[in-house]
């Protein structure tokens, strides 16, 4: 809340506003050639009104997916969320339009299923900025230190191996006593 006193008598006029903080969390395991469905890893972001007043109108989320990473479905249970055509890889900008005013102290949740390419490997950085809703800053290039406004979650992908065996000769038949030669593969 911002205090301003009028100079030339004792009115003091209150500044109702929200003020948006990010994070940002993985739901599930994160695995490499997952397809996004609902029960694969996803992204989780919160949406935080840490202001005085309730947030007004749609909600900017600019979204930076790892490498090999491609947003299939993006949701909340809160409200609408507007991303494009998907799937969209790389900046994924989205707007989310809260059912309801986020009130002072709440928090609403914007899910995003990722598909995740077969090759890809690692620590991966997931960074989201938002913005709008009538929080006076504006929307920032993260990451930022320190700037509420932007969160990051660094993830280990998991690797499922997907195995198979094929088994051969190099003759169609073998008679018996006869010897053969199966190669495995």
């Amino acid at each position: 809340t911002n205090n301003l006193v009028n100079l030339v008598g004792d009115e003091v006029l209150t500044v109702v506003q929200p003020q948006l903080v990010a994070s940002k969390s993985v739901g599930g395991t994160l695995v490499a050639g997952q397809a996004g469905i609902a029960a694969d890893g996803h992204y989780l972001i919160g949406i935080a009104n840490n202001g005085s007043g309730p947030t007004v109108g749609t909600i900017n989320l600019v979204d930076t997916l790892p490498a090999g990473f491609s947003a299939v479905a993006v949701s909340s249970a809160e409200g609408t969320v507007s991303c494009g055509t998907l799937p969209a890889s790389g900046v994924l900008t989205c707007t989310f339009t809260p059912t309801a005013p986020i009130a002072p102290a709440g928090s609403a949740t914007v899910r995003i299923n990722v598909a995740i390419g077969p090759a890809a490997s690692g620590s991966l950085t997931n960074n989201v900025a938002i913005g709008g809703g009538g929080d006076p800053d504006p929307l920032p290039n993260c990451p930022i230190a320190g700037n509420v406004q932007c969160a990051q979650v660094t993830t280990p992908l998991s690797r499922v191996a997907d195995l198979q065996i094929v088994k051969s000769n190099s003759v169609g038949t073998v008679t018996s006593g006869g010897t053969t030669t199966y190669t495995l593969v």
